[in-house]
């Protein structure tokens, strides 16, 4: 009775090997466009490639903007200048994700992203604090602020059709960025002392280099091959 046994064990073991042998791990290409990137503060076109192999996935996004005038004549900001790249690797709940026809796959995961970015802003009637601790106002200049952040994201990928497929996403982490200021126009020194609120805004003013939290957050719709 045991060698039975131990043979239909070794027979099933079998089985399930040739089977797994049989379905490779998939792997599968795409592209695809962030619109949620339009609707930022400083809007920007975001696109760019993943493909899977198995359980991992390896994305490559590139960001870009140039809005000379975007502004209008009204508001402080004249217009600004945008370039990002992000690459990222993602590992999936699922061991084999859900492959859907000739599509992606339907699977949450954890990412790790590394983004690098520059914002170049032109600035109009605005005051800020120099690295040699003295503050300072114009009337024009532009403010360049570049980041280098790493983000650790979760995330859900589903197929809405064959070929079709969305992703929602969120991360947080840390960013190194630095902050400097050119071209001006009639840089001026204050010596008033000014009040310091215009330094607490939404956007930083402070030159130099500073460690700052980071946050990540959109939705992606791709095409699978």
């Amino acid at each position: 009775m045991k060698p039975r046994l131990t043979l239909l064990l070794i027979f099933c073991t079998l089985v399930q090997f040739l089977s797994a042998q049989e379905q490779p791990d998939p792997k599968k290409w795409g592209v695809h466009i962030a619109p949620t990137s339009l609707i930022n503060y400083y809007p920007r076109f975001r696109l760019g490639t993943q493909y899977v192999s198995g359980q991992y996935s390896y994305l490559l996004d590139v960001s870009y903007a140039n809005f000379p005038s975007f502004w209008g004549e009204t508001n402080y900001r004249k217009g600004f200048s945008y370039a990002a790249i992000r690459p990222e690797i993602r590992r999936f709940f699922t061991s084999r994700p859900e492959i859907n026809g000739g599509g992606f796959f339907t699977s949450d995961y954890w990412g790790l992203e590394l983004a690098l970015s520059q914002l170049a802003l032109d600035l109009r009637a605005d005051a800020y604090e120099a690295t040699d601790g003295e503050q300072y106002s114009f009337d024009a200049a532009t403010r360049t602020l570049q980041r280098l952040a790493i983000h650790y994201k979760y995330g859900a990928q589903r197929m809405i059709s064959d070929k079709i497929w969305i992703d929602f996403f969120a991360g947080v982490g840390l960013q190194l960025r630095h902050i400097q200021y050119g071209n001006f126009s009639n840089r001026i020194l204050r010596f008033d002392n000014p009040a310091y609120e215009w330094l607490f805004s939404f956007e930083p003013k402070r030159e130099g280099w500073s460690v700052r939290p980071s946050f990540s957050f959109g939705a992606r719709i791709g095409l699978a091959y």
